[in-house]
């Protein structure tokens, strides 16, 4: 190996140092010397300075939870959950319908098969479980169109909240009665004795400006009830989602008159026959 080198024998750096030639060197010009030698490479070991590091282990965390029930019927979509993990200092749930709910009881607004998850922690140890709910149910909306003024309507959902409130959001409603019961969005709920909208039933609805209910909920079909007025007026609803002919329910021997209304207060009169 030929090299030239202007400082002199033997070399060293921070890296090595040349202890030995077995070659022979002739002197040139200006003290340079042309060596041909073999290299002896002799170098410290790189040694790190010791650290102290402290290590933290953590508890493994095991997740798991019961599930009320695993099939739900509409309207009754409500599930409940209780967590039985162990060693988690956070819990997390997903109830699969991409809802921000981390309650232990949810209610589904719809029908279909949901994945559960439960995941816990504890410090940098995780887990993860699941289970699926299902939701069954003949779902589907009625849309029903209300005029300014008084309407005469039934619904034929089961909806999740049948609160008079919650069913009528978002429509300019002066008034919902029954024969026996009111509501009235100017009164403080408290004085309003109708509370709730049952299904297949018959309500009078007064609109400031009109609008279209929207229902959704499982489809109602029952036999049409017939109620004992003893000569009284009696507001009927319909208890199917099909045209249903009332002869079919109402007759001379058990009812007089049927009446309509296009507007409050302005019957259409059609006797029985």
């Amino acid at each position: 190996m030929e090299q030239y080198f202007w400082l002199a024998y033997p070399y060293s750096n921070s890296l090595a140092t040349i202890t030995k030639s077995s070659g022979d060197y002739e002197p040139m010009a200006s003290e340079q010397y042309h060596y041909f030698y073999d290299w002896i490479m002799v170098s410290d070991g790189c040694i790190a300075p010791r650290v102290k590091v402290e290590a933290i282990i953590d508890t493994p965390t095991a997740a798991s939870f019961t599930l009320s029930a695993d099939t739900l019927q509409w309207p009754k979509t409500t599930v409940s959950v209780i967590n039985t993990s162990t060693n988690a200092t956070t819990s997390q749930w997903d109830f699969g319908d991409n809802s921000m709910d981390n309650s232990p009881i949810h209610q589904y607004t719809d029908t279909g098969t949901f994945t559960i998850s439960l995941k816990t922690t504890n410090g940098n140890c995780n887990s993860l479980a699941t289970k699926t709910a299902t939701v069954v149910g003949d779902v589907s909306k009625q849309t029903i169109n209300l005029t300014k003024g008084w309407n005469i309507l039934s619904t034929g959902r089961f909806p999740l909240d049948s609160t008079v409130k919650t069913i009528f959001a978002g429509l300019d409603v002066i008034e919902v009665k029954t024969m026996d019961a009111f509501w009235r969005t100017d009164l403080p709920e408290v004085f309003n004795s109708l509370k709730t909208i049952e299904v297949g039933k018959g309500y009078l609805v007064k609109m400031n400006t009109a609008g279209s209910l929207v229902i959704n909920g499982s489809t109602f079909n029952k036999t049409l009830k017939i109620y004992e007025s003893n000569g009284k007026w009696q507001l009927i609803g319909c208890p199917t989602t099909n045209a249903t002919p009332f002869s079919q329910y109402y007759n001379q021997n058990n009812c007089s008159i049927i009446k309509t209304l296009m507007d409050f207060g302005i019957p259409q009169v059609q006797p029985i026959h």
